[in-house]
């Protein structure tokens, strides 16, 4: 899956249902501030990466069906029940832009006897050339529209400008080198195919009301080069993946007592696709089941053949 942002979407769907049921998901630790990477940490040996010079797959065009239910253990939001699925699907490539869509629906239960459903309905497009990105979200509670947000954002040489038209007209500048939903996959594959253990990134997917932006850390475990899915799906057979928990951040706020809002650990493949996802909550946790898998053809593409327009800010 191509991460991960698709899933942070899907938990702000879950926790505005939540919410809307009165169940108060507190703010308590996963990883803290603290916890935080940076430039001048340390590692042991055991903990560094070898490099991989292996070229690495293109992102993948594919749809894929997850099936989602609630995590057995620790559940302190008075839940009874939470299950769903996820149809993901991304078509496109470097060269010609990616087409990202993709429909969550769930049923939450609750201990005292309520039950609601959510469906999240998402589309975008990520264009190369330019570096925009185009987005629409709607979320439907109960079969009634509960929000919708729409916009188009564009990398410059100084900042990420963002023209939302719903809610409500509005205008953003973010830092130039936030990443969009595919943009941000394919850096951490290259962070994981270089031998990196930690990668840092701010985020941008037009979530919620489509200002929100995240920072996320990610860690980043050892290659493997085969394993269960492999065995199920051939598509995914010799290809390398990486066990990566990423923790998003809201911005804003004091990073000595920030704690992330939720982390997500999946086993992510070169080729984008994601295979089983743990999504931990501060009071619950989700489990994604890949459920179904398909590679969608696609053109033929050099990615050298691609002509950035002037505003971009010549990130590759």
């Amino acid at each position: 899956m191509d991460i991960e942002m698709p899933f942070a979407r899907i938990l702000h769907s879950v926790m505005v249902l939540v919410a809307a049921l009165g169940v108060n998901v507190a703010d308590v630790g996963l990883l803290s501030a603290q916890d935080k990477p940076t430039e001048t940490t340390r590692f042991s040996s055991e903990m560094v990466q070898i490099k991989d010079d292996r070229p690495r797959k293109p992102l993948a065009s594919f749809r894929a069906v997850y099936d989602i239910n609630l995590a057995p253990g620790a559940n302190k939001a008075g839940l009874s029940a939470l299950d769903g699925r996820m149809v993901y699907e991304l078509n496109g490539s470097v060269c010609d832009g990616f087409a990202l869509t993709h429909r969550f629906v769930t049923r939450v239960d609750l201990s005292e006897g309520q039950t609601s459903l959510t469906d999240l309905r998402s589309a975008s497009f990520e264009n190369p050339v330019d570096r925009s990105f185009q987005f629409i979200t709607r979320t439907l509670i109960d079969q009634e529209l509960s929000q919708t947000s729409r916009g188009l954002a564009v990398h410059d040489k100084e900042f990420t400008y963002v023209a939302l038209s719903e809610p409500e007209e509005d205008t953003l500048e973010l830092p130039k080198d936030v990443l969009y939903p595919v943009e941000f996959t394919d850096a951490l594959l290259k962070a994981a195919v270089a031998g990196n253990r930690f990668f840092e990134a701010t985020i941008y997917d037009g979530t919620d009301t489509g200002d929100l932006v995240f920072e996320i850390t990610a860690v980043i475990g050892v290659a493997k080069s085969s394993g269960e899915l492999s065995n199920i799906y051939k598509e995914l057979d010799g290809l390398r993946h990486w066990p990566v928990t990423i923790a998003y951040f809201e911005t804003g706020k004091d990073e000595d007592a920030m704690a992330p809002i939720y982390e997500i650990s999946m086993e992510l493949y070169e080729n984008g696709v994601s295979g089983e996802v743990k999504i931990d909550y501060p009071d619950f946790s989700l489990v994604g089941t890949l459920s179904e898998l398909k590679i969608l053809s696609t053109s033929s593409c050099d990615p050298n053949d691609v002509k950035r327009t002037p505003n971009s800010n010549g990130n590759g």
